[in-house]
């Protein structure tokens, strides 16, 4: 990676008729197909990569980051008036343990600028290819089908283990080594998560959380990594910033004059301050909330603050991620402590579930999500993932009860319901 390479993007207005699940329908991919679905109205539909590079630390995500500012700096000229998503990164929850289970091929990292993207931002489509000189081509719909396996459990982490594993992080709090941690289940089912299946689960997320980010990411061969995010891990406009907690969960049918709010109220906290902690090493003019907002996703309510700043002289995206992740939404307080106990307590490699995942344009603009409500398919065998943050005051089966509760998200969408 010492020559840095020339890039040449050929764009094309597309027609507003232009359907992208068509296209996805009728594509061929080598490597990777993507798509990206977020609430301020950008679609994404993107196949194979330019560029792209594996990372399995810290360290080396930020030498591959390095190289990577250098192809936006070097082809600034070519760059600079095309404010489109350019470089892709996925991160895992636990960059230092190693890979088990269905993640064991996975890397835990990756970064790629896409060969291929149909973006359609407000109405407006376009073609971007990006060193390939790929004519449209004209896509002849296949015949949807109608027809709805739904997915077979085979094992799951069982309510009396998920008790159990809450009952110790409860024992761990009355000794003050934490005050926080976030555990989570796994759900193992027997499906088949075919090219119709993928599009249907798309489509009725973007209909059925309209606020979330959702997405799913093909690796051919390897799986495909898919959710839907509520969680903004961060987002970058020239020198503004923002970011916010997501953390404190009940029931949309339940008031909060009728709950017992402190526990939730705690566990935000926890949040609150690692976010203003962490966002004053690389900001200024921090701004926050004093009341959580509450964000309702049909059958669950979050407690939500939001956070602006303006970022100090030289900071990129590239330099906030692992600053600001894991957060105590998805991991505990304090971290590092936290951290340490999941590997101990959980019995499964969490692997992108609960990561960071997202894109970094060619102005340094930027949009993560934290990939929470996520599960990943290989080997016709389907992965879901849900967690609970706990405290000295959680109820284990209550906690359980939430845990359900998130499993449905992605669930009830492909049980067709």
């Amino acid at each position: 990676m010492n020559t840095i390479p020339k890039i040449k993007i050929n764009q094309i207005n597309l027609n507003s008729s232009t359907d992208f699940q068509d296209i996805i329908l009728n594509s061929n991919y080598n490597k990777l197909r993507f798509l990206w679905n977020s609430p301020n109205q950008l679609e994404i539909a993107g196949f194979d990569c330019a560029f792209s590079a594996e990372f399995s630390t810290i360290e080396e995500f930020y030498q591959l980051s390095r190289y990577y500012k250098s192809i936006i700096n070097e082809n600034s000229q070519v760059l600079s008036n095309l404010s489109i998503p350019l470089i892709f990164i996925i991160n895992s929850f636990d960059m230092e343990v190693d890979r088990q289970g269905p993640w064991s091929n996975i890397p835990k990292g990756f970064i790629f600028i896409p060969e291929t993207m149909y973006i359609n931002h407000h109405g407006n489509k376009k073609l971007l290819t990006i060193n390939k000189n790929t004519p449209i081509s004209k896509h002849n719909s296949k015949k949807k089908i109608n027809r709805y396996i739904k997915p077979k459990l085979k094992s799951e982490t069982s309510k009396n283990t998920f008790l159990s594993m809450v009952q110790e992080s409860i024992e761990l709090m009355k000794e003050e080594k934490i005050s926080k941690i976030v555990l989570s289940r796994q759900k193992n089912f027997d499906f088949d998560f075919n090219i119709f299946q993928q599009l249907n689960f798309i489509s009725k997320a973007n209909n059925k959380f309209p606020d979330c980010v959702n997405f799913l990411y093909d690796f051919k061969d390897l799986g495909i990594f898919f959710g839907i995010s509520p969680e903004t891990l961060f987002k970058t406009n020239d020198d503004k910033f923002y970011s916010e907690a997501l953390a404190g969960t009940f029931k949309s049918t339940e008031s909060l004059n009728n709950i017992d709010t402190s526990k939730e109220f705690e566990e935000h906290k926890f949040v609150i301050d690692h976010i203003k902690e962490s966002i004053s090493a690389f900001s200024n003019k921090i701004q926050y909330s004093k009341e959580p907002y509450l964000m309702n996703l049909n059958s669950i309510t979050h407690m939500k603050t939001e956070f602006k700043s303006h970022l100090k002289e030289n900071v990129d995206p590239f330099d906030i991620i692992h600053k600001l992740h894991p957060t105590p939404a998805v991991c505990g307080n304090p971290t590092d402590i936290a951290m340490n106990n999941i590997r101990n307590i959980e019995n499964h490699d969490r692997g992108w579930y609960s990561g960071n995942l997202g894109w970094i344009d060619s102005n340094y603009n930027s949009h993560f999500i934290v990939s929470i409500r996520s599960g990943l398919y290989t080997d016709k065998k389907l992965y879901l993932y849900a967690g609970c943050g706990i405290t000295r005051k959680s109820d284990k089966n209550k906690e359980y009860d939430e845990s359900e509760i998130k499993f449905n998200s992605i669930l009830s969408i492909l049980n067709n319901e």
